[in-house]
């Protein structure tokens, strides 16, 4: 024989809709994610659905096999992921943050804080 199981997963309807699911499903979260970053803000709430028809697969396994992917897909690309919900509706409340050069917050206090000088001692600070 010259096939593997794996080979006719891969291959069935189940599995192409699978895919297609997580797909339209990121394609959502991108296209949130851009239009709230225009709008200058770092995170974005959004519904996914619950209910999947996946063939030969039970909705509780298609749940957490999508749920999975999404979660992992977001946090490989430096997203921030919370869910939450119920049976009936499930949201993805999805955060970002803003580049900071790879220098964390304390290095940049730090920097601050040893230019810091008073007004009285401006002057002489700047010509010495």
């Amino acid at each position: 024989m010259n096939i593997t199981a794996e080979q006719v997963q891969k291959k069935s309807s189940g599995s192409i809709i699978l895919e297609y699911e997580i797909k339209m499903i990121l394609k959502t979260f991108q296209s949130q994610i851009n239009e709230s970053a225009k709008n200058g803000s770092t995170l974005v709430v959004i519904p996914v659905p619950t209910n999947f028809n996946i063939i030969n697969m039970n909705n509780k396994v298609a749940q957490t096999v999508i749920y999975y992917r999404l979660i992992k897909e977001l946090k490989d690309k430096g997203f921030n992921v919370k869910i939450s919900g119920d049976d009936s509706q499930l949201t993805f409340c999805i955060r970002w943050d803003l580049p900071t050069d790879n220098i964390d917050l304390t290095q940049m206090r730090n920097v601050i804080a040893s230019h810091i000088v008073k007004k009285k001692h401006l002057g002489r600070s700047l010509s010495g």
